[in-house]
């Protein structure tokens, strides 16, 4: 965890991998502030970092900072150009601000590139629920269990999915993914 992190980058305080992991043990330890500022120090480092504006990304979307949030990837698109991942962020920061046209403009160029590449359902859910469609959003989240989705894994964990804990669906596909222990 988050103390093996620590020791990793007092061994090599340069390691841009080891300041990553310990935002990120920051992150899922519910420590966002701290996340933030070190994904921030990150990204000074290494402003090129695709991990690094993710992990910033994730911990402002869990901070409900979505002026923040859409910023940030914005800056972070001009650079690395429209990433999935980072396009998903953006939807779900503008859905949840309540910019349902954009949200739905990210949608739209989501699906779009999911019809030439690879891009997790995953992604689509996270901005589905984020405009509020619970039906739409479950049902990738089947489809992304069907799949054996690598993001499953993170159902337990991460902070997004917090709105949704107490929904019999979600325990269902917890269920689904043998994630309910």
């Amino acid at each position: 965890g988050l103390q093996v992190a620590r020791r990793a980058q007092i061994l090599d305080p340069l390691s841009l991998a080891i300041q990553v992991t310990v935002g990120r043990c920051l992150h899922f330890g519910r420590r966002f502030e701290d996340a933030a500022e070190c994904f921030r120090s990150h990204l000074q480092l290494n402003p090129a970092s695709i991990q690094g504006y993710i992990s910033l990304g994730r911990t402002l979307l869990a901070q409900h900072k979505w002026d923040e949030v859409a910023s940030e990837l914005e800056r972070a698109m001009q650079r690395l150009g429209r990433v999935p991942i980072l396009l998903c962020f953006s939807g779900q920061a503008h859905a949840r601000a309540g910019r349902t046209d954009q949200a739905r403009q990210v949608l739209a160029e989501l699906k779009e590139l999911a019809a030439r590449r690879h891009v997790p359902i995953l992604y689509e859910a996270q901005i589905y629920f984020s405009l509020g469609d619970l039906a739409a959003g479950f049902q990738r989240f089947e489809q992304a269990v069907d799949q054996r989705s690598g993001w499953v894994m993170f159902l337990r964990v991460e902070a997004t999915w917090d709105q949704l804990r107490d929904e019999p669906r979600f325990k269902s596909v917890l269920r689904r993914a043998q994630l309910d222990f």
